[in-house]
């Protein structure tokens, strides 16, 4: 069960575009079980460069409709009304794995 529950996540991973897949893969860096504010998330994007856009508005914009990307596609849960998510553990977990795949790949 939990094998398929993975492969169906992964696949929501791979689904998306090169900067859906980074910004999900830097909210890994947070603990599980904690609650990250979207715009702190966002402005961390923004200041790795992760979201590179001309007009801090449009990058502004870009990292909102990144979240409810990943919120649609259930690899970010929403909480507090929506102002802040988090990450389930399992998800972490396949960041993990994504990342030693990555690692393996690229010597």
């Amino acid at each position: 069960m939990e094998d398929q529950m993975f492969q169906i996540l992964r696949l929501s991973y791979d689904c998306l575009d090169d900067s859906g897949q980074q910004c999900f893969v830097y909210c890994a860096l947070f603990d599980e079980r904690h609650k990250i504010v979207k715009g702190v998330l966002i402005e961390s994007f923004i200041k790795e460069g992760i979201i590179k856009e001309m007009s801090r508005q449009a990058a502004l914009d870009n990292g909102h409709s990144i979240l409810d990307r990943l919120e649609n596609v259930c690899l970010l849960e929403r909480i507090d009304g929506g102002s802040a998510v988090k990450m389930h553990d399992l998800l972490r977990d396949m960041v993990i794995q994504i990342l030693d795949e990555y690692s393996l790949v690229t010597g």
